[in-house]
């Protein structure tokens, strides 16, 4: 089964190259590539393929990194019974898609990895959920919330969740999240800062580690809450990443 959006777009060649992936790895799921598609017709990579690269079979504890890819069902192809047999439905958008692809991943006995662009995402379309900042941003910690009490009360998952799945999957939250404290209405991103430090004391697994540069600094804002702090520097963060990116 592959969730196709209906405004999207697959790739040349996409359903020859999934059919045959399909064929050769017999995967429970199947993570492929995607790019970005824009208004004024430009395209852009999707970051993913650093994490795809190298990797053609395998479980989530030998490819921890698969967790840092997009959190969309549209980038994975799943087998119908083993997707059945989650016990996990989509729920309300935005953001239905995380329990279910988070937990297809860390339950799969056979991740397949198709290296190659498949799908065609439009960005910034009008009438996105993904674009728009809305309340509804708030779904996000719910859907992360399903995922983490999977973790908790199922001691024995089908392929149990090492040390460093579980600490890819809590910074693949935590990380989420910042990207979407700016889709969030000023006069609540506050109220979402906090449920993100929440979050981030209740779910940080012995040992973390902060990440380096600038995601790092994000997280250490985060886990103290100090939402001034952080609400002053993303910007000028934001600032810099443009104007490295436009030289």
């Amino acid at each position: 089964m592959w969730f196709v959006d209906g405004d999207d777009e697959l790739a040349a060649g996409a359903l020859a190259a999934v059919a045959g992936a399909l064929a050769r790895l017999r995967p429970d799921v199947l993570v492929v590539d995607f790019e970005n598609l824009y208004p004024d017709g430009s395209v852009s990579p999707s970051g993913g393929a650093r994490y795809l690269h190298g990797a053609e079979t395998g479980t989530l504890a030998d490819h921890p990194a698969l967790i840092h890819l997009s959190m969309t069902a549209w980038s994975k192809v799943f087998r119908r019974d083993f997707l059945a047999g989650l016990g996990v439905s989509f729920g309300s958008a935005p953001h239905e898609d995380v329990p279910v692809t988070t937990l297809a991943l860390l339950t799969a006995q056979r991740i397949g990895v198709l290296d190659r662009v498949c799908y065609r995402y439009r960005r910034a379309r009008r009438g996105s959920y993904l674009a728009a900042v809305s309340d509804a941003n708030f779904n996000i910690f719910g859907s992360y919330r399903q995922v983490f009490d999977y973790l908790a009360e199922r001691t024995e998952l089908r392929v149990p969740a090492t040390p460093a799945v579980y600490a890819a999957v809590f910074e693949r939250a935590i990380w989420h999240y910042t990207t979407l404290l700016p889709l969030v209405p000023r006069r609540r991103r506050r109220e979402f800062f906090h449920r993100m430090s929440a979050d981030f004391r209740r779910w940080r697994p012995d040992g973390f580690r902060f990440p380096p540069g600038p995601r790092g600094v994000k997280f250490r804002l985060t886990a103290r809450d100090a939402y001034w702090a952080y609400a002053f520097l993303d910007p000028l963060n934001r600032l810099r990443v443009r104007l490295r990116s436009a030289t």
